[in-house]
């Protein structure tokens, strides 16, 4: 299900959000004046009769939650409740996700509802709110949309049923739906806000980062202090790259002279982090909703001088420009695009864009390929290994399969120019 939401979600959400915002301001006013006649917890009279199927699904994201009361066990009870007084038969099982956000659909258990969901035989989720099938209001409503248009499945929350075939029932789920968005995003503005405060006053390095940066190990207040032996690695790190100005071989000599100290580091983010000379900060897309700085200048943590870490920064950035990607550059796709999926698959392993090693590869640059062809250049983050793709040969490759896939069985006489290319 996450699979297909996601991508329908990825080119409407911004829009969808915006006509949820309007269609709130209508809400309201439409409640305000049913209140009286409806109650803003049950808009819907409809009797279900006794032989309808459906389904319970609970959710809580913490510890924390839990003890507030709305543990696992307390919603399935409830719901288990809702269901004996509306005459409801559980298709199976309550289906949990324990410990799962709501921000976003990659939960097995809300997953598997969807899958339980296109039997012809269930009618109806049983969840005890809203905010428990998920806390983003645009994925929320298209899930639940998906569930009725498609499957027929209607949702049923502790305060009634909710048909988004009907007015009422629209409206107030979709105010629902932003109320727990927006309360949710409160709650999480808060969070970071005391984890930044925490960071930058009280130096709690553990609020922003898991763990120690390479060359420091963390003291018992919650600060950094350096490694005196990994330390000296920084150091050495950063002169030879200044001499190679090469990820790999910088990588290869250090574990060559140390022992793989380097394993499970990038050598680029390393030297691109300002801890080493003394200036630890947080991350920018967490300081875009602040005027603070995000900066804590810190001497004792300095490993590096700055003018050396500016020349280093300066390497760096002149290799970035040197492979820097434009609009010409092709991808998997395009290649996919110009031949064939088993085309491409079958003249290029690395086509999945897996490293021998089976970790994913990323995208890291650009390289010419041939001709006015250019194409990217893909860095395995776990053993450092970089790789051109497609290389030239396998470009080749790729034209001479796609033109046996497509020109048939004249070309392959023993006689054709494409018979005598291959021998």
């Amino acid at each position: 299900m996450g699979q297909r939401i996601r991508p329908t979600i990825s080119a409407v959400v911004q829009n969808l959000k915006g006509e949820i915002l309007f269609s709130l301001v209508v809400s309201a006013l439409t409640m305000a004046m049913s209140a009286d006649q409806a109650g803003i917890s049950d808009f819907s009279e409809h009797e279900i009769t006794s032989d309808r199927k459906g389904i319970i699904y609970a959710r809580v994201s913490s510890n924390k939650q839990a003890k507030e009361g709305d543990s696992l066990d307390n919603q399935v009870s409830r719901l288990r409740e809702v269901a004996d007084e509306l005459d409801i038969v559980l298709a199976g099982e309550p289906i949990i996700d324990d410990g799962e956000t709501g921000t976003n659909f990659d939960r097995d258990g809300i997953q598997r509802v969807f899958r339980m969901a296109q039997q012809d035989d269930v009618e109806y989720l049983l969840s005890q709110n809203i905010d428990r099938i998920g806390r983003s209001a645009a994925e929320t409503l298209y899930f639940l949309h998906i569930l009725q248009s498609e499957c027929e499945v209607k949702l049923i929350t502790t305060s009634g049923e909710k048909d988004l075939e009907t007015i009422e029932g629209l409206m107030h789920t979709t105010l629902m739906s932003l109320l727990s968005e927006v309360s949710n995003e409160i709650r999480t503005s808060k969070a970071q806000s005391t984890k930044i405060r925490n960071f930058l006053e009280k130096k709690q390095w553990s609020s922003i980062y898991p763990a120690a940066p390479f060359g420091y190990t963390t003291t018992e207040d919650g600060w950094l202090k350096k490694d005196p032996e990994n330390s000296q690695i920084v150091g050495e790190m950063f002169a030879e790259f200044r001499d190679c100005e090469n990820y790999k071989e910088t990588r290869r000599r250090i574990n060559n002279e140390y022992g793989n100290v380097l394993d499970g580091h990038r050598v680029k983010t390393l030297l691109q982090n300002y801890v080493y000379v003394g200036a630890p900060r947080i991350p920018e897309s967490w300081m875009s909703d602040t005027e603070m700085d995000g900066i804590v200048e810190d001497k004792d943590l300095e490993i590096v001088d700055q003018e050396d870490f500016i020349k280093v920064q300066d390497i760096i950035q002149r290799k970035n420009r040197k492979h820097s990607t434009d609009e010409d550059t092709k991808d998997v796709i395009d290649f996919i695009e110009e031949f064939d999926l088993f085309t491409v698959i079958q003249c290029s392993d690395p086509a999945t864009l897996l490293c021998d090693c089976g970790c994913s590869m990323v995208k890291d640059g650009q390289r010419d390929l041939k001709g006015d062809i250019k194409t990217h250049e893909y860095y395995c983050p776990e053993c450092d290994e970089y790789r051109k793709w497609p290389r030239e040969n396998e470009y080749d490759r790729m034209e001479v399969v796609y033109t046996v896939l497509n020109a048939g069985n004249d070309l392959l006489q023993d006689g054709s120019s494409f018979v005598k290319y291959l021998k």
